[in-house]
């Protein structure tokens, strides 16, 4: 009775972080056995002053497409992200619960040809013809609520008592998805979050336990992330790695003034064993920033382009203004010549033991 009520509890305050409008079910199709969650206020993040200014940013990219998926962004409302987590390896199952509105049929053409309807527990399932790599169905709960992910996962959110999921690690995340448009919550055993992903990357890295990522988009950019790490040593280790790389980045206010100004502004710390670090910027600062990362972009790409063709833009110009070297060559008369008269030459070799010899050869002419 405690923990079905401590899930009401939860589910309320679901409701209360993603607006009056939300469905509760939205927390209700979680992963049984989760240890990744992280979820996405698409319709939030749209009219954010932050997306507005990407939206912006992008639009104006020569040749700027989405392409691959932007339907389904465009039925999406919110999304939220379950999964086992890196220790069940790179085909980790995953669950992705979606709210927005729901076209079946649209659906049904962003899937491969041949995608079957099935029903599992009263909800329409659409099945795509399985493959060695992917074994994804949709399933369509009502047409506000959806469910994407492997067959496996889907019937088990589809059928699984919520009340199994993490209730900690729940708490955690809708505390984050009341103030942030993207978030992300992690608490997995040592090494799994990061060890297994970063292979032979530094060791701090691989004592990480869980994560907490907030990123508010309502006012600029605010990242808020937490680390747990397994001892207090690696949090310091880690803070202390972290610091280095800021302060250097905050230092190079020649090449990169934007990103200094930015870096001077994080703030970092460790406490027990836990790394804290958050940053705020602006949306005017934010926009000079992308402004200056979008001209680094273009003057690397250039330099790149004139170091293949061996060429600057002056002289690629003077090429193309100069006229062409082919309609300047005039014609040269060529002469036939006679075949030369054979001519036999003799070559004399003398002291030789066994006596002189002579080498008879022929010159000019044609060879039979």
């Amino acid at each position: 009775m405690r923990i079905h009520a401590q899930f009401l509890l939860l589910a309320g305050t679901a409701m209360f972080a993603w607006g009056a409008g939300a469905e509760l079910s939205v927390w209700r199709y979680v992963h049984p056995e989760a240890k990744i969650l992280m979820g996405m206020d698409l319709a939030r993040s749209k009219q954010s002053a932050t997306g507005k200014l990407l939206a912006r940013q992008f639009t104006s990219l020569p040749n700027a497409k989405v392409t691959g998926g932007s339907e389904f962004l465009d039925m999406a409302d919110r999304v939220l992200l379950s999964s086992p987590g890196a220790e069940q390896g790179e085909n980790a199952p995953m669950l992705v619960a979606v709210e927005g509105r729901l076209d079946r049929i649209a659906l049904r053409k962003l899937l491969a040809p041949g995608t079957g309807v099935e029903r599992f527990h009263g909800v329409d399932l659409l099945v795509p013809p399985r493959t060695k790599k992917s074994d994804l169905v949709i399933a369509v709960i009502t047409d506000r609520l959806g469910l994407l992910g492997d067959r496996a996962s889907v019937e088990a959110a589809l059928t699984a008592d919520s009340t199994k999921v993490d209730a900690a690690m729940l708490r955690r995340a809708m505390e984050l998805a009341e103030a942030n448009e993207i978030w992300v919550v992690a608490t997995a055993p040592p090494g799994s979050l990061a060890g297994e992903a970063m292979g032979g990357g530094p060791e701090q890295l691989k004592d990480i336990e869980s994560m907490d990522l907030g990123i508010s988009l309502q006012k600029g950019l605010g990242l808020r992330l937490a680390l747990g790490m397994k001892t207090e040593a690696s949090a310091q280790a880690l803070a202390g790695m972290a610091q280095m790389l800021v302060g250097m980045a905050a230092s190079d206010t020649k090449k990169n003034p934007q990103l200094a100004e930015i870096a001077r502004s994080l703030k970092l710390n460790s406490e027990g064993t836990n790394v804290r670090l958050s940053i705020d910027v602006p949306v005017a600062q934010l926009e000079k920033g992308i402004a200056g990362l979008k001209s680094g972009v273009e003057t690397a790409s250039r330099k790149t382009l004139e170091g293949l063709v061996g060429a600057s833009p002056v002289s690629m110009s003077a090429m193309k203004q100069a006229p062409s070297p082919v309609a300047d060559v005039k014609p040269v008369e060529v002469r036939r010549e006679e075949p030369q008269v054979p001519k036999t030459r003799t070559i004399r070799v003398v002291g030789l033991e066994s006596g002189d010899k002579e080498i008879t050869y022929t010159t000019g002419g044609q060879r039979q």
